[in-house]
């Protein structure tokens, strides 16, 4: 050390000496690990006094108190249940492309919950499957018509419309299958939608053309 304060640029030499080290670790306030230390118990120390402490684990959250239904909440969970259920057994039908079936259980949940614009969407799904394009259209207007009561989500409202322009498209009747689509639109823009209707708007536009060439 005396060396050092007489030649400071002497120090690159000293740095092989672990007492160097220490000392300079002690003077900056560091911990400055050598081979002599590390292991030995003054290095065990230092090197736990540095460590970063882990905070404390939150203690558990007790559990969440149940919440007590009335009966007439009690009653609506036990028709929205029963009524799901039907709506399963019915998505099973479907997949299955067993749509006789897959309507008895569509109409069973309706009946059960009418109020649920999801049921209508379903039933008219299988009508469409089935080709019966009249019957998918009312289907669908009439849950447009539950769903506006109930405030059902505007998602499930476009996709009704988007049915209705999907079952009039099938039946050759663009310009309705146009506002059907517009309609939805309105509702909730999709990709799919919006690119059904472009599609629709260039067709009608070429036949619009075409009837008024003379032969």
């Amino acid at each position: 050390i005396q060396e050092l304060q007489r030649t400071p640029d002497s120090i690159s030499s000293h740095m092989s000496d672990p007492r160097i080290l220490q000392a300079m670790g002690v003077l900056m306030g560091v911990n400055i690990q050598t081979p002599d230390t590390m292991g030995d118990a003054f290095g065990a120390a230092s090197s736990a006094s540095w460590a970063t402490p882990k905070a404390p684990e939150p203690p558990p959250r007790p559990p969440e108190p149940e919440v007590e239904l009335t009966e007439e909440e009690k009653t609506a969970k036990a028709k929205k249940d029963k009524a799901d259920a039907h709506k399963a057994k019915g998505n099973t039908a479907y997949k299955a492309k067993s749509f006789d079936e897959a309507v008895g259980h569509y109409e069973a949940a309706i009946a059960e919950l009418p109020e649920e614009m999801t049921y209508y969407n379903n039933l008219a799904a299988v009508f469409f499957e089935q080709k019966k394009y009249d019957e998918c259209i009312a289907k669908c207007k009439e849950g447009i018509e539950v769903g506006r009561s109930a405030r059902a989500d505007y998602k499930i409202v476009a996709k009704a419309f988007a049915r209705v322009g999907n079952a009039y498209k099938a039946m050759d009747k663009l310009a309705e299958a146009k506002r059907a689509y517009e309609d939805s639109l309105m509702e909730d823009r999709t990709e799919d939608v919006e690119k059904k209707l472009k599609l629709l708007q260039k067709e009608l536009k070429k036949r619009e053309t075409e009837a008024h060439v003379d032969p």
